[in-house]
């Protein structure tokens, strides 16, 4: 995040086209805050085509590089954040009170078993 951040305020920062009567958006790479906020609405995919729409209009960056940057960093943004998601998940299994459940559910199978092993 903090990579695109600064990119983003290497290629886009002040050279998005606002018009003049529209009030100025929050959504811009002028400054660090601003740009993080920005990316992170991209991490999200909420109101994305807003600032999409601001960096193909921007003044001087081309198309395709603003067209580059936003569909590379909502896809390996959200791969990052997905996997982030799924090892803390993942790890919650690992804990010390689902062992100790494995253990309470694996011990009453075996006395089950042996009940049944009796009669």
């Amino acid at each position: 995040m903090f990579i695109y951040t600064l990119l983003g305020m290497s290629v886009f920062g002040g050279n998005l086209y606002v018009s003049n009567p529209a009030p100025p958006t929050r959504m811009n790479f002028d400054d660090f805050f601003a740009s993080a906020f920005a990316v992170l609405d991209l991490l999200t995919v909420e109101n994305w085509n807003d600032l999409k729409t601001l960096c193909i209009r921007s003044t001087d960056v081309n198309n395709y590089i603003s067209v580059a940057y936003l569909i590379s960093w909502i896809f390996i943004g959200n791969y990052v954040f997905m996997n982030l998601v799924l090892a803390i998940i993942m790890d919650s299994f690992d804990s010390d009170e689902v062992q100790e459940d494995k253990l309470d559910i694996e011990n009453q199978f075996e006395i089950v078993a042996d009940l049944d092993l009796n009669h």
